[in-house]
């Protein structure tokens, strides 16, 4: 990681605004840590890139090679928006996968547990930021309430609008233009303002409504996770044949109804770890395991570490 500051670099940055191959030089008068982040083909990072707008953590645009892969991790206590500007990705999350194509939007509450996967071919092209949008919900009448729709992480079909104000605060984050603070803070003000609006719009809409039959299987999923659930007597709750579950749960959720009981049971663990004293190998048989081993197994696979460690680093 370079930290600049009252100094001139060369941020190898990728293509312009008219599709070119290029190397910028960059003045910056002010502090932020700026850097390239390890195995991208291009692109940059910025750390707290303005003092006076502490509610942007960070901003960064990518551009990442086939196979890229991000391990799984969360934010604890900020946001963050995600733009798929080419190529397609494809994040897992807490309970289901959200495959983004270009012009798509990620939108990640804060705690939410998201892993890029490296099935997707091609090269992809990522504008995206951290924020803790409390003083622009405070600027901005009513935005709070489109952003408070989103509890768990969402996926916005067709978001272009949201790319023009992002292109804008990525300009202003690195450049040393005259108004610079005040041009950030409209910037993310707009880039607030137009993903409330789609977050209303798509859940308006509804673009992508789920099947009746998968909504409640998911139901029974998430609120008797501790159930030995069994696809046939899922399927008989929900009046379908098993065969005709697994496909329609497949294909909506983007993984099977045992996949999802296990990530429910998980998420469940996670929150006990949180906020009670419970033994690990309690909370294993609380949540729906009939083994401590077998609840070790897929913590670690789907946390990337172990309930102890969980436990310690969140306590």
């Amino acid at each position: 990681m370079l930290a600049l500051e009252h100094v001139f670099c060369d941020l190898f940055y990728g293509y312009d605004d008219f599709g070119s191959f290029c190397t910028q030089r960059l003045a910056f008068r002010i502090y932020m840590k700026i850097y390239r982040p390890t195995n991208v083909l291009s692109g940059f990072h910025a750390e707290r890139p303005c003092a006076e707008r502490p509610e942007l953590l960070y901003v960064a645009e990518v551009w990442r090679p086939e196979k890229w892969e991000v391990h799984r991790h969360q934010h604890e206590e900020h946001w963050e928006i995600k733009l798929q500007v080419t190529g397609k990705a494809t994040w897992r999350l807490a309970k289901s996968r959200a495959r983004l194509s270009p012009g798509d939007l990620l939108v990640l509450p804060p705690s939410a547990p998201h892993q890029l996967t490296k099935g997707e071919k091609g090269r992809r092209h990522i504008i995206f930021l951290g924020l803790e949008p409390a003083p622009i919900f405070e600027r901005v009448p009513g935005l709070e309430e489109s952003w408070s729709r989103v509890t768990e992480p969402c996926v916005v079909p067709g978001a272009e609008a949201v790319r023009v104000p992002m292109r804008l605060l990525i300009r202003e984050v690195r450049s040393d233009r005259p108004q610079r603070t005040e041009a950030i803070r409209a910037a993310l003000d707009m880039v607030a303002v137009e993903v409330g609006r789609s977050i209303v719009a798509a859940q308006e809409r509804d673009l992508l409504p789920r099947h009746p039959s998968v909504a409640d299987a998911c139901r029974l999923l998430e609120e008797h996770s501790e159930k030995p659930w069994r696809l046939h007597e899922l399927g008989r709750f929900v009046g379908l044949s098993p065969n005709h579950l697994a496909t329609l749960f497949k294909n909506e959720m983007g993984t099977t109804p045992h996949q999802y009981l296990l990530q429910a049971r998980i998420a469940k663990a996670r929150s006990l770890l949180k906020t009670t004293d419970m033994s690990v190998t309690d909370i294993a048989f609380e949540v729906g395991f009939t083994s401590s081993q077998h609840f070790a197994r897929v913590f670690r696979k789907l946390e990337s570490c172990s309930a102890r460690d969980f436990r310690q680093k969140t306590g």
